[in-house]
C-alpha cells in the first residue's frame, strides 16, 4: 500500500483531546505522555499515523543484520569513509553490512543503533533512521 505525505496543522490540543478520548478524560497517563508528544516533531508524526490506523512498522530484532550504504553510515558515526572501508566490505549496492545494537524509539530520528566492524577487531556504533536500513535477507 502506498502512502502519501500531507502536511497537517495541529494544535496541541488536538492531541491532548485525542489522548483524553483514549486513556479517559482525567487521566495522568495523558498528563504525562502528552507533553511528550508534542514536544517531538518525529512523536507527533507517528501520533498522527497511529490515529489514521496506520500501523506502525515492527522493529528489527537486535542482533539482525542489514545494509546501510556506505556514505550514509560514514555520515552518522566518527570514522572517515576509508577507515570504514579498511575493516568493512562494501557489497554491490555500496553497502556495508551492520547489526542492530538496538531500537531507539519510534519517536526518535535514529531509530536504530547498528554496530559493524571497526579498528583493531572492535566494533563501533553509529545511529541510523529506520528508511536508511535494509534487511539483509539469506546471510
Amino acid at each position: 500500500m502506498a502512502y502519501k505525505t500531507v502536511l497537517v496543522e495541529y494544535e496541541d490540543t488536538m492531541i491532548h483531546r485525542k489522548l483524553e478520548e483514549i486513556l479517559g478524560k482525567d487521566s495522568p497517563y495523558g498528563k504525562l505522555i502528552g507533553p511528550m508528544i508534542c514536544e517531538n516533531e518525529k512523536a507527533v508524526n507517528t501520533f498522527f499515523k497511529i490515529c489514521a490506523g496506520i500501523p506502525l512498522e515492527e522493529p528489527i530484532p537486535n542482533g539482525n543484520l542489514v545494509k546501510v550504504p556506505i556514505d550514509t553510515l560514514v555520515y552518522n558515526c566518527t570514522f572517515s569513509k576509508e577507515e570504514v572501508l579498511k575493516h568493512n566490505e562494501l557489497d554491490d549496492q555500496n553497502a556495508v553490512l551492520c547489526s542492530v545494537k538496538s531500537f531507539n524509539g519510534y519517536h526518535r530520528y535514529s531509530g536504530y543503533t547498528l554496530e559493524f566492524q571497526g579498528p583493531e577487531n572492535e566494533t563501533t556504533t553509529a545511529n541510523i533512521s529506520i528508511k536508511d536500513l535494509t534487511k539483509a535477507i539469506g546471510i
